[in-house]
């Protein structure tokens, strides 16, 4: 573990959270889950890189709407391997029926659309991801967005 490595964690909860910690434990990453009523501190504060010098109000307003995750200290090879461990789906079967890969077809999906491990059914095999998580989503690049947008104007 490289000194200094965290992961912040903002509105994280249930199987995606457990999952998380459970990939940061095993790569001796240190997790802190932000409360809500911390939303307002400075991210520096709450990675432990900056000292408060200033008193700054509990936040009292909604819960996010989405998770957040922020990583201190963690870049190159190390994220890399980071972010694989975070992509494998994990599977429940007997090992001599485990296949080498698995084929998911892809051909109907059309922008903005998305598969989620919960449409997914081989035969044999459960996967046991949390059924919302998304395995493939088809999304138009940066420039072609900025094209389109100009195109619209």
């Amino acid at each position: 573990m490289a000194a200094g490595e965290m992961a912040l964690l903002y509105h994280l909860e249930g199987e995606r959270a457990r999952r998380l910690k459970l990939i940061f434990v095993q790569n001796k990453i240190r997790i802190r889950q932000v409360e809500r009523q911390e939303y307002l501190q400075p991210i520096g504060v709450l990675a432990g890189i900056l000292d408060a010098s200033e008193e700054i109000p509990l936040y009292d307003g909604e819960e996010f709407g989405e998770e957040m995750l922020v990583l201190k200290g963690i870049y190159g090879k190390r994220l890399d391997l980071l972010l694989a461990q975070m992509r494998k789906l994990k599977v429940k079967a007997i090992y001599s029926q485990i296949p080498e890969k698995l084929t998911i077809n892809v051909d109907h999906l059309g922008l903005g659309k998305t598969i989620q491990v919960g449409a997914l059914h081989f035969e044999g095999l459960e996967v046991i991801n949390a059924k919302n998580a998304v395995v493939c989503a088809v999304q138009l690049t940066r420039a072609a967005r900025g094209a389109q947008a100009n195109a619209g104007k």
